[in-house]
């Protein structure tokens, strides 16, 4: 089975579910004694149960991206966080997946959190890059090719 490829502008433009990006990611945050099949269901419709399930399921199989980063990736890709730009969470979304793509594994290796990676924060390196490449990784930093240095938060 395929998956079509995620198109952010026609997902933006198509009604909205109950849930968001919020309450979609508080779901993911580990909570003592429950599955993460129960924190997903919690405050998400099935639709948006559907869809995130979805995106977790392309982020493994298909992209091949480290599974402690899947979670954070699809929800991500669900919704534009509040206060960000529709063209800043585009290129978010974009600079996750190639930052996953190239650093997944070492960014885990390293012990960089999906948080500082992702987010849900804008403060995350996804959302640091704007479109620039990650020359290098270490456990402390990221330096970008146009000489930016990203120092992680966590």
């Amino acid at each position: 089975m395929s998956f079509p490829r995620f198109d952010p502008h026609a997902f933006a433009t198509r009604p909205r579910p109950l849930a968001t990006v919020a309450t979609v990611a508080t779901t993911l945050v580990p909570s003592p004694g429950l599955s993460q099949e129960s924190q997903l269901s919690q405050g998400c419709s099935p639709e948006t149960e559907t869809n995130l399930d979805e995106r977790l399921a392309m982020a493994l199989y298909e992209g091949g991206i480290p599974l402690i980063y899947a979670p954070a990736f699809a929800v991500l890709q669900m919704n534009c966080p509040g206060g960000a730009s529709f063209a800043c969470w585009e290129q978010a979304v974009d600079d996750a997946g190639r930052l996953l793509d190239q650093w997944g594994f070492q960014a885990e290796r390293l012990g960089w959190s999906a948080t500082d990676l992702i987010g849900p924060a804008t403060s995350s390196l996804a959302w640091a890059i704007h479109g620039q490449r990650v020359l290098s990784l270490s456990a402390s930093r990221a330096i970008l090719k146009d000489g930016r240095q990203y120092r992680r938060q966590n």
